[in-house]
Protein backbone atom coordinates (compact mmCIF):
# COMPACT_ATOMS: atom_id res chain seq x y z
CA UNK A 1 0.00 0.00 0.00
CA UNK A 2 1.29 3.41 -0.95
CA UNK A 3 1.39 6.42 1.38
CA UNK A 4 -1.75 7.84 -0.29
CA UNK A 5 -3.70 4.66 0.49
CA UNK A 6 -3.53 3.18 -3.02
CA UNK A 7 -3.30 -0.61 -2.99
CA UNK A 8 -0.97 -2.06 -5.62
CA UNK A 9 -1.08 -5.70 -6.64
CA UNK A 10 2.46 -6.91 -7.29
CA UNK A 11 1.77 -10.62 -7.64
CA UNK A 12 2.13 -13.59 -5.31
CA UNK A 13 5.01 -13.83 -2.87
CA UNK A 14 5.07 -17.61 -3.18
CA UNK A 15 5.58 -19.68 -6.32
CA UNK A 16 2.08 -21.09 -6.69
CA UNK A 17 0.41 -20.97 -10.10
CA UNK A 18 -2.95 -21.97 -11.54
CA UNK A 19 -2.72 -24.54 -14.33
CA UNK A 20 -5.89 -25.89 -15.97
CA UNK A 21 -7.83 -25.33 -12.77
CA UNK A 22 -5.21 -26.86 -10.47
CA UNK A 23 -3.08 -25.05 -7.92
CA UNK A 24 0.51 -26.02 -8.57
CA UNK A 25 3.41 -25.39 -6.22
CA UNK A 26 6.45 -24.90 -8.44
CA UNK A 27 8.87 -25.43 -5.57
CA UNK A 28 7.33 -28.85 -4.85
CA UNK A 29 8.12 -29.93 -8.41
CA UNK A 30 11.62 -28.50 -8.15
CA UNK A 31 12.16 -30.42 -4.93
CA UNK A 32 11.41 -33.72 -6.64
CA UNK A 33 13.64 -32.83 -9.59
CA UNK A 34 16.62 -31.73 -7.51
CA UNK A 35 16.51 -34.94 -5.48
CA UNK A 36 17.70 -36.71 -8.61
CA UNK A 37 21.41 -37.48 -8.15
CA UNK A 38 22.52 -35.98 -11.46
CA UNK A 39 20.52 -32.71 -11.21
CA UNK A 40 22.59 -29.89 -9.77
CA UNK A 41 20.00 -27.12 -10.01
CA UNK A 42 16.46 -26.71 -11.33
CA UNK A 43 13.70 -24.16 -11.78
CA UNK A 44 10.15 -24.68 -13.01
CA UNK A 45 8.04 -21.92 -14.53
CA UNK A 46 4.67 -21.67 -16.22
CA UNK A 47 4.81 -20.26 -19.75
CA UNK A 48 2.74 -20.55 -22.91
CA UNK A 49 3.04 -22.60 -26.08
CA UNK A 50 0.68 -21.75 -28.95
CA UNK A 51 -1.55 -19.95 -26.48
CA UNK A 52 -1.73 -22.88 -24.06
CA UNK A 53 -0.24 -22.72 -20.55
CA UNK A 54 2.36 -25.35 -19.71
CA UNK A 55 5.09 -26.12 -17.19
CA UNK A 56 8.70 -25.85 -18.34
CA UNK A 57 11.61 -27.16 -16.29
CA UNK A 58 15.13 -25.72 -16.63
CA UNK A 59 17.89 -27.99 -15.39
CA UNK A 60 21.60 -27.85 -14.68
CA UNK A 61 22.78 -31.44 -14.85
CA UNK A 62 25.95 -33.50 -14.61
CA UNK A 63 27.42 -35.72 -17.34
CA UNK A 64 25.82 -38.80 -15.77
CA UNK A 65 22.30 -37.42 -16.15
CA UNK A 66 19.69 -39.57 -17.92
CA UNK A 67 16.28 -38.06 -18.56
CA UNK A 68 14.52 -41.43 -18.48
CA UNK A 69 15.37 -41.85 -14.80
CA UNK A 70 14.04 -38.40 -13.91
CA UNK A 71 10.85 -38.99 -15.88
CA UNK A 72 10.14 -42.23 -14.05
CA UNK A 73 10.77 -40.55 -10.70
CA UNK A 74 8.42 -37.67 -11.49
CA UNK A 75 5.60 -40.00 -12.48
CA UNK A 76 6.04 -41.94 -9.25
CA UNK A 77 5.93 -38.89 -6.99
CA UNK A 78 3.72 -36.30 -8.70
CA UNK A 79 0.27 -36.22 -10.32
CA UNK A 80 0.29 -35.90 -14.10
CA UNK A 81 -0.75 -32.24 -14.14
CA UNK A 82 2.33 -31.29 -12.08
CA UNK A 83 4.84 -32.92 -14.42
CA UNK A 84 6.53 -30.40 -16.75
CA UNK A 85 5.88 -30.94 -20.43
CA UNK A 86 9.18 -29.36 -21.49
CA UNK A 87 12.70 -29.83 -20.14
CA UNK A 88 15.64 -27.60 -21.05
CA UNK A 89 19.26 -28.14 -20.03
CA UNK A 90 21.21 -24.94 -19.21
CA UNK A 91 24.81 -24.33 -18.17
CA UNK A 92 23.45 -22.23 -15.29
CA UNK A 93 20.16 -20.68 -14.22
CA UNK A 94 19.72 -16.90 -14.59
CA UNK A 95 19.74 -15.18 -11.21
CA UNK A 96 18.89 -11.75 -9.86
CA UNK A 97 21.33 -9.43 -8.11
CA UNK A 98 20.17 -10.98 -4.84
CA UNK A 99 21.20 -14.42 -6.05
CA UNK A 100 17.67 -15.79 -6.50
CA UNK A 101 16.56 -17.61 -9.65
CA UNK A 102 15.10 -15.11 -12.11
CA UNK A 103 11.83 -16.90 -12.90
CA UNK A 104 10.42 -13.99 -14.90
CA UNK A 105 13.31 -14.23 -17.32
CA UNK A 106 12.90 -17.99 -17.67
CA UNK A 107 9.21 -17.55 -18.46
CA UNK A 108 9.52 -14.56 -20.80
CA UNK A 109 13.03 -14.59 -22.26
CA UNK A 110 14.88 -17.81 -21.33
CA UNK A 111 18.55 -18.15 -22.23
CA UNK A 112 19.38 -20.56 -25.06
CA UNK A 113 19.72 -24.13 -23.92
CA UNK A 114 19.40 -27.72 -25.05
CA UNK A 115 15.75 -28.77 -25.26
CA UNK A 116 15.41 -32.36 -24.14
CA UNK A 117 13.07 -33.91 -26.70
CA UNK A 118 10.69 -36.77 -26.04
CA UNK A 119 13.32 -39.11 -27.47
CA UNK A 120 15.81 -38.10 -24.78
CA UNK A 121 13.13 -38.10 -22.11
CA UNK A 122 13.10 -41.87 -22.43
CA UNK A 123 9.97 -42.25 -24.50
CA UNK A 124 7.88 -45.25 -23.53
CA UNK A 125 5.88 -46.92 -26.30
CA UNK A 126 2.24 -48.00 -25.72
CA UNK A 127 2.25 -51.16 -23.61
CA UNK A 128 -1.20 -52.65 -24.20
CA UNK A 129 -4.20 -52.47 -26.52
CA UNK A 130 -5.79 -49.58 -24.62
CA UNK A 131 -2.69 -47.37 -24.80
CA UNK A 132 -2.15 -48.33 -28.44
CA UNK A 133 -5.64 -47.19 -29.41
CA UNK A 134 -5.32 -43.92 -27.46
CA UNK A 135 -1.93 -43.23 -29.07
CA UNK A 136 -3.44 -43.90 -32.49
CA UNK A 137 -6.17 -41.33 -31.88
CA UNK A 138 -3.53 -38.81 -30.77
CA UNK A 139 -1.46 -39.47 -33.88
CA UNK A 140 -4.48 -38.91 -36.14
CA UNK A 141 -5.38 -35.59 -34.50
CA UNK A 142 -1.85 -34.22 -34.05
CA UNK A 143 -0.39 -35.69 -37.26
CA UNK A 144 2.57 -37.01 -35.27
CA UNK A 145 4.06 -40.50 -35.27
CA UNK A 146 5.65 -42.36 -32.37
CA UNK A 147 3.55 -41.07 -29.48
CA UNK A 148 5.02 -41.94 -26.07
CA UNK A 149 2.70 -42.85 -23.20
CA UNK A 150 4.08 -40.01 -21.05
CA UNK A 151 4.06 -37.33 -23.76
CA UNK A 152 1.95 -34.26 -22.95
CA UNK A 153 -0.86 -33.65 -25.45
CA UNK A 154 -0.46 -29.87 -25.34
CA UNK A 155 3.34 -29.98 -25.55
CA UNK A 156 2.94 -31.87 -28.83
CA UNK A 157 0.87 -29.07 -30.33
CA UNK A 158 -2.59 -29.93 -29.04
CA UNK A 159 -5.06 -27.23 -28.06
CA UNK A 160 -8.52 -26.97 -26.53
CA UNK A 161 -10.40 -27.67 -29.79
CA UNK A 162 -8.36 -30.78 -30.51
CA UNK A 163 -8.76 -31.87 -26.89
CA UNK A 164 -12.54 -31.69 -27.28
CA UNK A 165 -12.36 -33.76 -30.46
CA UNK A 166 -10.12 -36.28 -28.74
CA UNK A 167 -12.55 -36.73 -25.84
CA UNK A 168 -15.38 -37.31 -28.32
CA UNK A 169 -13.36 -39.96 -30.19
CA UNK A 170 -12.34 -41.66 -26.96
CA UNK A 171 -15.96 -41.88 -25.87
CA UNK A 172 -16.86 -43.50 -29.17
CA UNK A 173 -13.87 -45.85 -29.23
CA UNK A 174 -14.24 -47.10 -25.66
CA UNK A 175 -18.01 -46.75 -25.19
CA UNK A 176 -17.58 -44.61 -22.06
CA UNK A 177 -18.60 -41.19 -20.81
CA UNK A 178 -15.48 -39.07 -20.43
CA UNK A 179 -15.35 -35.44 -19.34
CA UNK A 180 -12.94 -32.92 -20.80
CA UNK A 181 -11.82 -32.16 -17.24
CA UNK A 182 -10.81 -35.83 -16.84
CA UNK A 183 -8.48 -35.46 -19.80
CA UNK A 184 -7.07 -32.10 -18.68
CA UNK A 185 -6.19 -33.61 -15.31
CA UNK A 186 -3.92 -36.16 -17.02
CA UNK A 187 -3.18 -35.16 -20.64
CA UNK A 188 -1.02 -38.18 -21.45
CA UNK A 189 -1.71 -41.58 -22.97
CA UNK A 190 -0.80 -43.26 -19.69
CA UNK A 191 -3.05 -40.92 -17.70
CA UNK A 192 -6.00 -41.48 -20.02
CA UNK A 193 -5.49 -45.25 -19.98
CA UNK A 194 -5.47 -45.27 -16.17
CA UNK A 195 -8.65 -43.19 -16.14
CA UNK A 196 -10.37 -45.56 -18.56
CA UNK A 197 -9.35 -48.61 -16.55
CA UNK A 198 -10.80 -47.05 -13.39
CA UNK A 199 -14.14 -46.61 -15.15
CA UNK A 200 -14.11 -50.26 -16.22
CA UNK A 201 -13.22 -49.49 -19.82
CA UNK A 202 -10.25 -50.91 -21.63
CA UNK A 203 -9.47 -53.61 -24.14
CA UNK A 204 -12.82 -55.38 -23.64
CA UNK A 205 -14.76 -52.15 -24.22
CA UNK A 206 -12.58 -51.45 -27.24
CA UNK A 207 -13.45 -54.81 -28.79
CA UNK A 208 -17.14 -54.29 -28.07
CA UNK A 209 -17.12 -50.83 -29.61
CA UNK A 210 -15.54 -52.25 -32.77
CA UNK A 211 -18.77 -54.20 -33.37
CA UNK A 212 -21.03 -51.21 -32.73
CA UNK A 213 -20.98 -49.68 -36.26
CA UNK A 214 -22.39 -52.90 -37.76
CA UNK A 215 -24.92 -53.32 -34.93
CA UNK A 216 -26.04 -49.71 -35.29
CA UNK A 217 -26.33 -50.07 -39.04
CA UNK A 218 -28.45 -53.24 -38.76
CA UNK A 219 -30.69 -51.62 -36.18
CA UNK A 220 -31.16 -48.52 -38.33
CA UNK A 221 -32.01 -50.59 -41.40
CA UNK A 222 -34.52 -52.62 -39.40
CA UNK A 223 -36.24 -49.46 -38.18
CA UNK A 224 -36.25 -47.90 -41.64
CA UNK A 225 -38.38 -50.79 -42.83
CA UNK A 226 -41.32 -49.42 -40.85
CA UNK A 227 -40.82 -45.78 -41.89
CA UNK A 228 -42.88 -44.35 -44.73
CA UNK A 229 -41.13 -42.76 -47.71
CA UNK A 230 -42.79 -39.43 -46.86
CA UNK A 231 -41.48 -39.45 -43.28
CA UNK A 232 -38.02 -40.43 -44.48
CA UNK A 233 -37.94 -37.61 -47.03
CA UNK A 234 -39.09 -35.11 -44.40
CA UNK A 235 -36.31 -36.25 -42.04
CA UNK A 236 -33.69 -35.87 -44.77
CA UNK A 237 -34.90 -32.33 -45.53
CA UNK A 238 -34.57 -31.41 -41.86
CA UNK A 239 -30.98 -32.71 -41.78
CA UNK A 240 -30.09 -30.60 -44.80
Amino acid sequence: MRMDGTVCFVGRRDNQVQLRGYRVELEEIEGVITRHDAVQDAAVVMDEHQGVARLSAYLVVSETFHMAGLTASLHQQLPAYMIPSRFVALDRLPRSAAGKVDRSRLADDPPPGHVLSTDTVGQVAPRDETEQRIAQLWAELLDIDDIGVYDDFFALGGHSLLATQLVSRLQEAFAVRLKLSDFLAAPSVAGLADNLRKTGAGASSLRQSADRPQLARDEILARLGSVSEEALARALRELN
